[in-house]
């Protein structure tokens, strides 16, 4: 077994040394034992005001009962169906729509 020498940053690119260690969006790629701090967000918690919290559980009971159908049934590509469903609930679509999909996918 033999062991290989890791080359050094400053070594293998000797023209770019100063810039990467003078610019600060460049990481020096050396091994080393510290670890960086997690970065602090300034982004406020979510919160959803009474009506989005109304819709959003809408929205949320209208899924759940389509997927529910959707197991009662015996259809190909159920798993792609039911991906479709949560995509289709994740772009913001009312349950009708969602119920409608179903229901179309059902007659075919």
């Amino acid at each position: 077994m033999t062991l290989e020498r890791i080359t050094p940053n400053y070594e293998a690119l000797p023209a770019f040394y100063r810039e990467l260690q003078a610019h600060p969006l460049y990481i020096d790629l050396t091994p080393s034992v510290e670890s960086a701090s997690p970065a602090r967000s300034n982004l406020k918690p979510q919160s959803l005001s009474p009506r989005n919290y109304r819709w959003h559980t809408e929205c949320r009971h209208g899924l759940d009962l389509s997927l529910k159908k959707l197991s009662e049934k015996e259809l190909m590509g159920k798993d792609h169906i039911e991906a479709y469903l949560r995509d289709q609930y994740r772009w913001y679509l009312r349950p009708n729509t969602l119920r409608n999909t179903l229901r179309v996918i059902e007659t075919l």
